[in-house]
C-alpha cells in the first residue's frame, strides 16, 4: 500500500471512529474508540510524509517542550476516562472538574509554547492552533453538558443532555488526537538551543 493510500485509510478510519463515537455510546465503546481514534491519527500522520520534510525549531522551553509533548497525551487520556466514569456515575463531577482545569491550563502553556518558538506554517505551529481552539471549544461545551444536565435533574436521560455529552466526548477525542501527534511532531522537530548552534 502507498503512502497517499494509507494516509486516506488513515483519513477515513478517523472519521468513522468519530461517527461510532456519536452513534453508539458505552462506557466500553467511548474508552475503545478514543484510543482508536488517537492510532489512526499517529497512523495519518507517519504516512503523509511530513515528519520526513518538515525542518526544525529551538526547542526554548523550560521544561522542555519535548518533555511536555510526552506528557500531553497522557493527561488527556487520564482526565477522559474521568469524563466516562462521572457519566456512568463512577465518580462526582468535582474531582473531573478540577483535573479538566489542571489538564486544559497544561495544554495551552505547551501549546502557546510551541507557537512562540515553532516558525509560522511549521506543522508543529499549525497544529498547536488547532490544540488552542479546540482547548477552548472542550471546554465552553463541558460548561454546557454540566449546566444542561444539572438543570434537567442530574438526569443524561433527555436529548438535550446526550446531544452535549456527546459533543463534548467528541471533541474531547479530537482533542486527544491533536496532542498524540503533537507528541510525534514535536519531539521530531524541535532541538535544543546546543544542538541547533552545531548544525
Amino acid at each position: 500500500m502507498n503512502s497517499k493510500l494509507k494516509f486516506r485509510a488513515a483519513g477515513t478510519l478517523c472519521l468513522l471512529v468519530l461517527a461510532a463515537e456519536l452513534l453508539w455510546p458505552s462506557p466500553l465503546t467511548d474508552s475503545a474508540l478514543q484510543l482508536g481514534f488517537a492510532a489512526s491519527c499517529v497512523w495519518a500522520l507517519r504516512s503523509s510524509g511530513v515528519l520526513g520534510s518538515m525542518g526544525g525549531f529551538t526547542d526554548l522551553g523550560s521544561p522542555s517542550l519535548r518533555s511536555l509533548a510526552r506528557i500531553a497525551p497522557v493527561l488527556v487520556l487520564v482526565q477522559m476516562w474521568m469524563g466516562t466514569a462521572l457519566r456512568y456515575g463512577a465518580m462526582g463531577p468535582l474531582s473531573h472538574v478540577l483535573v479538566a482545569m489542571m489538564v486544559g491550563a497544561y495544554l495551552l502553556y505547551f501549546a502557546t509554547g510551541v507557537t512562540a518558538t515553532a516558525p509560522s506554517g511549521h506543522a508543529a505551529y499549525v497544529t498547536a492552533i488547532w490544540l488552542l481552539c479546540v482547548v477552548g471549544v472542550q471546554v465552553l461545551l463541558g460548561i454546557a453538558a454540566y449546566l444542561v444536565r444539572y438543570s434537567q435533574g442530574g438526569t443524561d436521560l433527555l436529548p438535550e443532555t446526550q446531544a452535549f455529552s456527546r459533543m463534548h466526548i467528541v471533541s474531547g477525542t479530537i482533542l486527544l488526537g491533536l496532542t498524540v501527534v503533537m507528541a510525534e511532531l514535536v519531539p521530531n522537530s524541535s532541538r535544543k538551543p546546543e544542538a541547533q548552534s552545531i548544525v
